[in-house]
């Protein structure tokens, strides 16, 4: 704290020099610049003292929240499935969920996923994201059963809760949320866009 005080008392030491050369007026500007200079240093050194991120720098994060089967779905089941996420307008980036230990749900059951993933800068340029929550059957041949897709710009004041339902149905299937990393939906549930 001393370097601080002793930073501004130099300064206004300078100030007041140079205010005998430019009168009351111009001493009264160069005052407001400093002070002005003083008050955003300040303020900074104690919002990293305290930890705390620019809005620009704190984490975005997608969690995923639960997996249900509506009773009187067209999907019977759900055996050996797995979630799939994947980011950009073309996916290049693909993380996968329960490949290893795959899904079961029968119908008029849901599961409580609790899955996070924080969102990587190269997945938010231009504040904004793109990405895809797939519910895929493992076989042979894999074979995506819903796919629901979100593009959600603005991420600097995103929050938002969505649902994902078959097209022809209502009930939602899949939930999650997109926004900053720790936080709570605040705002109300989107639906998502369904590929």
């Amino acid at each position: 704290m001393r370097t601080f005080k002793s930073q501004a008392h130099k300064a206004l030491k300078k100030s007041r020099l140079l205010a005998n050369r430019i009168g009351f007026t111009g001493f009264a500007a160069i005052a407001s610049l400093v002070m002005s200079g003083v008050l955003l240093y300040s303020a900074k050194s104690i919002l990293d003292k305290e930890g705390r991120k620019p809005s620009s720098e704190v984490p975005m994060e997608l969690s995923i929240g639960k997996i249900s089967l509506p009773s009187g779905s067209h999907f019977k089941k759900f055996e050996n499935v797995m979630i799939r996420v994947s980011f950009g307008e073309t996916p290049s980036e693909v993380i996968e969920f329960f490949r290893e230990k795959p899904l079961t749900l029968l119908p008029n059951q849901s599961q409580n996923l609790d899955l996070s993933l924080e969102l990587a800068e190269k997945w938010t340029e231009q504040n904004k994201a793109i990405f895809r929550v797939e519910i895929v059957q493992l076989g042979f041949v894999e074979q995506v059963l819903l796919r629901c897709k979100t593009a959600a710009t603005e991420l600097s004041s995103y929050n938002r809760s969505f649902t994902c339902s078959h097209p022809k149905e209502n009930a939602a299937i899949l939930s999650y949320r997109l926004g900053t990393k720790g936080s709570q939906p605040v705002s109300k549930t989107a639906v998502a866009k369904i590929d």
